[in-house]
């Protein structure tokens, strides 16, 4: 993968869409890197991080629990043209696929402008971007291919599960804002598509039917409670999702890119 496929995932037994009340990661000694999160990070034993409690069944989603290596080359190439603008199958027809590229373009396009662009941007448009992650994770879980059910677990609950934990807080501080996450989902996904996941300085235009001055206030506490992305440790995870890896790469519009593995198809 490039600079910074930075995604962590979380399963649970239920595509229950209710977020539990969250409560805040501290953020003492937080782990740094130059250029943020890598998508097969290696913790050190004793120093992985929390991604924040959750209540219910999205609690099972936030807690990392097998090992994840990306690093791997798929064992089948991709068998369609991958585009070279925006987020290839963000818009693709099959649900998995389609969630696979929003969860994953989100996690990428986030955790660039967190490294190399202006944190303070990247927290908010972490906000932004919350609905449309944890209706990404969900419905994962939700459309999981027959032939990937032995890694469900490890895919959703341990790779994408920490940044699932980071978007519930989000939502939190959104609602206690007076704001619905959900408003911003279609806000959020078009400038992603248009963007793509390479810019460290994308923005987001807000519509004037969207209150600013409760986004403003929700960015500021979820600011106040969390460390950028490239600073969180609960990011920091290990996995193993050989048969996902090739599901993506034969099956879905980004071939394998957004997990890490490019693949070039003839």
């Amino acid at each position: 993968m490039g600079l910074l496929a930075v995604v962590g995932a979380g399963a649970c037994s239920g595509a229950d869409d209710d977020a539990g009340v969250a409560i805040p990661p501290g953020t003492g000694d937080a782990a740094t890197g130059e250029t943020g999160p890598d998508f097969v990070p290696t913790p050190d034993d004793g120093e992985a991080g929390e991604a924040g409690e959750v209540g219910g069944d999205d609690a099972e989603i936030a807690s990392p629990t097998t090992e994840f290596d990306l690093s791997a080359e798929p064992s089948t190439p991709a068998i369609q043209p991958i585009p070279e603008t925006g987020v290839p199958g963000i818009d693709s027809s099959d649900a998995f696929c389609r969630a696979w590229s929003e969860f994953a373009g989100s996690f990428q396009a986030l955790g660039l402008v967190s490294a190399i662009g202006d944190p303070d941007a990247a927290l908010r448009l972490e906000v932004i971007a919350a609905s449309t992650v944890t209706a990404a994770v969900h419905a994962l879980e939700a459309n999981l291919p027959a032939e990937l059910e032995a890694e469900r677990v490890a895919l959703v609950a341990d790779l994408a599960g920490p940044f699932f934990g980071r978007a519930l807080l989000a939502e939190v501080d959104l609602m206690g804002a007076g704001l619905e996450p959900p408003v911003l989902r279609d806000v959020w996904l078009a400038a992603l598509s248009e963007a793509g996941v390479d810019n460290p300085e994308l923005q987001v235009v807000v519509p004037d039917t969207i209150d600013g001055a409760a986004l403003d206030a929700a960015v500021a506490s979820f600011t106040d409670a969390q460390v950028g992305i490239v600073e969180d440790p609960a990011l920091v995870t290990d996995a193993t999702i050989p048969l996902t890896e090739a599901y993506l790469a034969d099956s879905c519009p980004d071939g394998g890119i957004l997990s890490g593995n490019d693949v070039i198809s003839n």
